[in-house]
C-alpha cells in the first residue's frame, strides 16, 4: 500500500514516535514531522500545534489503554508495573523527552495520567488516604497527596530512564513501591 493512502493521523503518530525515539522531541521540527509522515506542514498544523503536542496525545492515548484504573480488578502496584512496562517499551522516546532534552509538557502529561489514576483510587477507596492534618481541608489534603505521589513517580521514572535497567520493569516497580506510601499498594481491588 502506498504510504500516502494511509490515514494521515496514523502516519503522523508513527512519524512522531519514530522521530522522538531518535531525537529529543523538543528538537523535532514541524518540517521534519511533515516530511517523515509524507504530508505538508499545513496538514501537521491542522492536526496539532507542534510535534510535542502530538507526541503527548499519542503517549497519553497509549497510557490510558495500559494503566489499569479502579473497577478492573487490579492493584495500584499492577498499575505501576503497567506504567513502567509502557515506559520501557518507549524508552528512547521518554529518555529523549525527560532526560536528554527535558520537555515540561511531556513530564506534566505523565504526572496528569498518574494523578488521574490515583484520584480514581482515592475516590473509590477514600479510606486508603491518610487522615488530613488537623484543621486541613480534606479535598486539599487529597490533592496534595496525589500531586506529591504523581510528581515523585515521574521523578523516579526520570532517574530510571537515566540510569536503570529498562529491560526490567518489574525490578523498577519493586524499587519504586519500596519508596511509595503504604496506602498506594496495600489494597487489592475486587469488584463490590
Amino acid at each position: 500500500m502506498d504510504p500516502r493512502q494511509e490515514p494521515v493521523e496514523a502516519r503522523l503518530q508513527e512519524a512522531v514516535l519514530d522521530l522522538a525515539a531518535r531525537t529529543p522531541i523538543e528538537r523535532v521540527t514541524v518540517t521534519q514531522l511533515a516530511r517523515a509522515a509524507g504530508c505538508g506542514r499545513d496538514t501537521v498544523y491542522r492536526d496539532t500545534t507542534d510535534p510535542v503536542d502530538l507526541l503527548i496525545r499519542v503517549l497519553d492515548a497509549k497510557l490510558n489503554t495500559v494503566v489499569p484504573t479502579p473497577g478492573r480488578g487490579s492493584t495500584i502496584a499492577e498499575g505501576e508495573l503497567a506504567l513502567l512496562t509502557h515506559v520501557s517499551q518507549y524508552a528512547a522516546v521518554y529518555r529523549g523527552a525527560l532526560v536528554e532534552a527535558p520537555s515540561g509538557r511531556v513530564r506534566d502529561m505523565l504526572a496528569r495520567v498518574i494523578a488521574k489514576n490515583l484520584t480514581s483510587w482515592l475516590e473509590r477507596y477514600p479510606e486508603l488516604a491518610p487522615e488530613p492534618a488537623p484543621g486541613a481541608p480534606a479535598e486539599l489534603s487529597r490533592e496534595i497527596l496525589v500531586a506529591y505521589a504523581a510528581s515523585g513517580t515521574v521523578g523516579a521514572l526520570m532517574r530510571w530512564l537515566d540510569h536503570g535497567d529498562l529491560g526490567d520493569p518489574e525490578q523498577a516497580t519493586t524499587m519504586m513501591l519500596a519508596a511509595a506510601p503504604r496506602w498506594w499498594w496495600d489494597r487489592e481491588e475486587t469488584e463490590r
